[in-house]
């Protein structure tokens, strides 16, 4: 963000000498020519100097003289341009941009070449960098007061996370974005590439989110947590299929939240233990939404339907028909996971009924939505689960 915001500041201190270098020949012209129609009049008569002429004023020399050649502190700065009567927002303006090409020129913001290995770590570089952006913020501070925090000219410094985190103070969005790049994966030297490396992530993730709990309110975690948290990103994913309303979002982000809670503090359940969790919530889900409602989210978490919804916008099927090309597939899953656990079949047996299914069902889908949509379901027997390998050769239980 800091090379972004000296970008930003090099442009505005160019953008604001322009400025005023137009403002000033602005006022200068304007000024000789209510002064020429004066005399004009014969309103001047024996005060020539009282007008300005070009000789006494010079385009931009405001700026100039304020920036370029200032030598005193940003405070007295700020208190020149006032004098020279530039608008606040403008001062504002050439001060940030004068402090971000002073730490430039000061050589604090040296890049290591392309070709190179960075100097120290990157944890170093990202501490550095936001120790900048503390003295930054802290020299606006002085210079400007509090009010600065809610200019939106400096949101990246004050509000570094107000796009995703607004109900957040500045003070809380400066401390969690400085936690999350201090804890960022790429500043690891390990990585994951060693038994070691992964474990020491997972305490890196636990720390940080121990840190962030304590930072903020309960309600104000639980916010959080509704927009970075893992569960409510895979749930973000797949409502291009299930369109939540903003309620039905919160709740089944928090039974969610709740039923795997001991899974969330790095408890690992048993296979039997995450089945039973799980059923238990779809249940809450299903009690939640109602049959229909229920219906259309267990579509919309299902990598089947999704790639037949992307089988049928390729093959301009509608919704309706997506939908029943889905049910036929699930249909014929049942009938081939039934077929797997009965004892009274041969593996042979088994295997051509498992094949006559297949056919059937993508004839039906042939009717349904089209030979192509049929094909294509054909080629991705295995992805959709209706796969019928397995059978032939398989010793029976019996």
């Amino acid at each position: 963000m800091i090379k972004n915001l000296t970008i930003l500041a090099l442009v505005t201190l160019n953008a604001a000498f322009g400025y005023a270098l137009y403002e000033q020949s602005r006022r200068t012209d304007a000024a000789i020519a209510d002064a020429r129609r004066e005399q004009a009049n014969g309103a001047v008569k024996s005060t020539p100097s009282a007008a300005p002429t070009q000789a006494t004023i010079s385009p931009g020399k405001a700026a100039h003289d304020a920036t370029v050649k200032f030598k005193g502190s940003y405070l007295d700065l700020a208190s020149a341009l006032r004098n020279q009567g530039f608008d606040e927002d403008l001062i504002r303006e050439i001060v940030f941009a004068t402090m971000n090409r002073d730490h430039i020129q000061n050589g604090d913001d040296v890049s290591t070449p392309y070709w190179k290995k960075q100097n120290g770590s990157r944890l170093d570089k990202v501490n550095a960098d936001l120790a900048w952006q503390q003295d930054e913020r802290q020299q606006l501070l002085n210079v400007f007061g509090p009010s600065i925090v809610n200019d939106p000219l400096f949101a990246d410094l004050f509000k570094p996370l107000n796009k995703d985190l607004p109900f957040l103070s500045s003070d809380k969005q400066i401390a969690l974005y400085e936690l999350q790049q201090r804890n960022d994966p790429r500043n690891m030297r390990a990585g994951f590439t060693t038994r070691e490396g992964i474990a020491d992530f997972r305490r890196s993730r636990q720390q940080e989110q121990a840190s962030i709990q304590q930072l903020l309110t309960p309600d104000e975690y639980l916010e959080y947590q509704l927009r970075e948290s893992p569960t409510a990103r895979m749930m973000r994913q797949t409502s291009d299929d299930f369109d939540y309303t903003e309620q039905e979002f919160r709740d089944i982000y928090k039974m969610r939240a709740d039923e795997f809670s001991t899974v969330n503090t790095g408890d690992r359940p048993s296979r039997e233990d995450y089945q039973q969790m799980n059923a238990d919530l779809q249940s809450k889900i299903e009690n939640y939404l109602g049959p229909d409602r229920y219906a259309e989210y267990t579509r919309s978490q299902d990598f089947a339907y999704r790639a037949l919804k992307s089988i049928g916008d390729r093959y301009g099927n509608s919704d309706a028909q997506v939908i029943a090309v889905y049910n036929a597939t699930k249909s014929a899953q049942d009938q081939i996971s039934a077929l797997r656990s009965d004892t009274s079949l041969s593996p042979q047996d088994k295997q051509a009924q498992a094949q006559k299914i297949q056919q059937d069902t993508l004839s039906h889908i042939a009717n349904i939505a089209g030979q192509q949509t049929a094909d294509s379901v054909k080629q991705n027997m295995g992805r959709l689960g209706l796969g019928a390998r397995g059978f032939r050769g398989r010793r029976g239980p019996g």
